[in-house]
């Protein structure tokens, strides 16, 4: 299957950019490290004119999986880190909406998960054409924290 998402904020950031870890969860407590996902790297143009943000379209294996967001900067670290959970199916596309900073750049960082679906499938089968042969599902990721992995 493929897991549909997007990641921005207002603005790139170079101090206190923000990324999310993808993990599959293998159960048990057990999370295997998949991927880092940009939300307002500098590094990446981004794929909007409106604000600094991809559209993230990854092939994985049927399964569960986590995202966690986390800041690249060695000098904070998070007393809390909030968990989306997700399910990948084989032959779809499962969006898990938009994650969106409302600030950029910032330790006290606030998202809000947003179903820009139409905008975000219209430029990851732009990008790759194959895609628009999948169905898609739609699975809004919902951050908790304090969840534990089953």
């Amino acid at each position: 299957g493929v897991m549909l998402m997007s990641a921005g904020a207002p603005e790139r950031c170079i101090s206190m950019g923000t990324f999310l870890n993808l993990f599959r969860d293998d159960g048990g407590g057990r999370l295997t490290p998949i991927r880092l996902l940009a939300v307002d790297a500098y590094v990446l143009k981004s794929d909007f004119t409106t604000h600094q943000g991809n559209v993230h379209a990854l092939v994985l294996e049927q399964g569960s999986y986590v995202l966690t967001p986390t800041i690249a900067n060695p000098y904070f670290t998070p007393t809390e880190v909030p968990r989306a959970r997700f399910t990948v199916t084989p032959g779809t596309i499962v969006y898990i909406g938009e994650y969106f900073l409302t600030r950029s750049c910032s330790a006290m960082t606030y998202a809000e998960i947003r179903d820009q679906g139409s905008r975000d499938l219209a430029i990851a089968t732009f990008k790759n054409p194959g895609l628009a042969r999948l169905p898609v599902v739609t699975q809004l990721a919902a951050f908790v924290v304090n969840d534990k992995a089953k």
